[in-house]
């Protein structure tokens, strides 16, 4: 019993000196235990600048924040986002040069830098609101409308249109807008339109151009009977050489509205187009128009019929500047021309010429 008091006695005399040591030991030191762990700590730490960062390949322009995800990698090991290491990003908006942060966490400190480029879209499709004029004397500048995909680019900000100034606008025969990307876009696309000779009287139009498919009209010729129908739903007016399609369209529910004129069986092609998105027709004997209508996404569907090369009887062009589709018709009924006019349609004078 006596070993155990004495050995109780000494265990109580150290435990009293280790209190009173820590007691007496300077503040200072006590503060720097921490310090020197967390030093310990960060000395164990390795530095996220020393690991690779997959380079980013250039990212195209899309008017939005553009924040790539790289592969991040040190010793082999791949790197876990949000367990090794975070990302944060510059504005990264424009064309240029863009910066990706990676931020050590966890196991790694530090920040490394990654920059990518950001490369300018491309244009892609350009549009005129008007490709056919007749001429007089005054300068004609359609509308243009750029795009990059489907969205619709701001002249003077995403695009430019250049050399106008160095064309005479007014003039008859086929001018070409050009546009160059700018900015964030790149890129150069060409539209045609055309100005037509100018108005012989208050009445007539054009005479019948020469298109890539003419042929004379034959003074014997006994032509043929164009069907002129209506869709009381659209409201399109459709023209066609064919019983066939004429019966399959009154099966449907159009309107048969009886012979809107006689064609020649040769003569100047007038060229038939059909726009998948509207569900409309339209009818030119300008192969300027018909190219720019088919770049512009109309389906072409060849040569409709012909155009009397004696410029027999003309059939009237009239447009209504308040409907989106179905806006165009064509007639050889003066008194019809004149009472759309008088409701506010446009006259685009003659858009070509039957026998009777």
């Amino acid at each position: 019993m006596a070993n155990v008091k004495t050995i109780t006695r000494t265990v109580a005399r150290a435990a009293l000196a280790l209190v009173l040591a820590i007691g007496l030991m300077p503040v200072a030191m006590l503060a720097s235990i921490p310090s020197q762990a967390y030093a310990m700590q960060a000395m164990e730490a390795t530095p996220i600048t020393e690991a690779y960062v997959e380079p980013i390949a250039p990212q195209t322009y899309t008017g939005e924040q553009i924040t790539p995800k790289p592969k991040v990698m040190y010793g082999g090991k791949t790197l876990v986002e949000g367990t090794d290491y975070t990302l944060e990003y510059g504005r990264n908006l424009g064309e240029g040069t863009a910066h990706v942060y990676v931020n050590g966490i966890g196991a790694y400190t530090g920040r490394k830098i990654v920059t990518f480029d950001i490369i300018q879209a491309q244009i892609t499709s350009i549009s005129l609101s008007e490709t056919r004029y007749f001429y007089d004397g005054k300068r004609k500048t359609p509308v243009v409308t750029v795009k990059c995909g489907d969205k619709v680019l701001e002249n003077g900000q995403d695009y430019i249109v250049v050399g106008m100034q160095n064309q005479d606008l007014s003039s008859v025969g086929v001018h070409t807008l050009t546009v160059k990307g700018t900015a964030n876009y790149a890129g150069v696309l060409t539209a045609d339109f055309e100005i037509l000779a100018p108005l012989e009287d208050e009445d007539s139009g054009i005479k019948s151009p020469a298109n890539d498919d003419s042929k004379p009209t034959d003074p014997e010729d006994e032509g043929q009977l164009m069907y002129r129908l209506y869709n009381p739903n659209s409201g399109e007016h459709f023209y066609t050489l064919s019983t066939v399609e004429r019966d399959n369209l009154i099966s449907v529910g159009w309107n048969d509205e009886g012979t809107g004129w006689k064609a020649p069986s040769s003569g100047d092609a007038v060229y038939r187009l059909y726009n998948p998105y509207a569900g409309e027709h339209h009818y030119t004997l300008s192969t300027v128009e018909r190219d720019n209508l088919v770049s512009a996404g109309w389906n072409d569907e060849g040569i409709g019929w012909y155009s009397d090369t004696a410029y027999s009887v003309p059939l009237y062009r009239l447009y209504n500047p308040n409907e989106y589709a179905n806006n165009h018709h064509y007639t050889t009924s003066e008194v019809e021309r004149d009472f759309l006019l008088n409701e506010g349609w446009d006259n685009e004078g003659i858009s070509w010429y039957g026998l009777e």
